[in-house]
């Protein structure tokens, strides 16, 4: 053997030592990238309900105490200009307490109207079915604003609100929503988009689906549902 095969004999294995370690190297890099690929963003749907029935059940008794307010008006104004007002007090007084209490409803009504109006309710429960996976949530608390997971393994997932009214009382409806589902690569993570969002059927009494543009992306898009 030569001294020229010596020396290259070392450097042979040099370079195996470097060439492997290189590949453990990208292998390493190559399982972060997909361990961060799998923390990409998931589709959703933001939904806002709103108990149009209710509201327009409690707008209708404000307006009932409006004209008794004015009613009252009226007559603590006969009152005021009356010859013999000094001997009215007593209903004049009697007529203010019912005005106060009268507002005091009056408020109290506005105040859960806004909150209907605001879409201020318990969603009790989530139930959605895909083709291939359930989704559950659950929700304690009043909120305006809920986000529904859509399925990231269909095209289509329906959904079983169910809506607490009161003590002991609440609904449950069908909501649907078809969409079409995108892989979009971006900055080392997988991130899947619906888009063309629609409603082919639900329960309730009307929907109105906003989306930011015509291609109505779920993510940017916000569905409200009357009730």
């Amino acid at each position: 053997m030569t001294m020229v095969n010596l020396f290259l004999r070392p450097m042979k294995v040099f370079g195996h030592i470097i060439l492997f370690a290189s590949l453990l190297f990208l292998g390493v890099i190559s399982c972060s990238e997909d361990e961060e690929q799998e923390e990409g963003i998931s589709p959703f749907i933001e939904v806002t309900f709103i108990n149009a029935r209710e509201l327009l059940a409690i707008n209708t008794e404000i307006d009932n105490i409006d004209e008794m307010i004015e009613t009252i008006d009226d007559r603590i104004t006969q009152i005021d200009t009356a010859e013999n007002k000094g001997d009215l007090l007593d209903e004049k007084d009697s007529l203010n307490d019912v005005k106060s209490d009268l507002n005091a409803q009056k408020s109290a009504l506005n105040t859960t109207a806004s909150k209907i109006s605001n879409g201020e309710i318990n969603l009790a429960q989530i139930v959605g079915e895909g083709s291939s996976e359930v989704i559950v949530a659950r929700s304690t608390d009043s909120t305006e604003v809920h986000t529904f997971p859509l399925n990231g393994n269909s095209p289509m997932v329906r959904f079983f609100p169910s809506i607490t009214l009161g003590e002991n009382l609440s609904r449950q409806d069908t909501l649907d929503f078809e969409y079409e589902l995108t892989t979009i690569f971006s900055e080392n993570q997988i991130s899947l988009v619906a888009s063309d969002l629609n409603i082919p059927f639900h329960s309730y009494d009307s929907v109105l689906l906003t989306c930011r543009d015509s291609t109505c992306i779920s993510n940017e898009a916000q569905l409200t549902v009357y009730f």
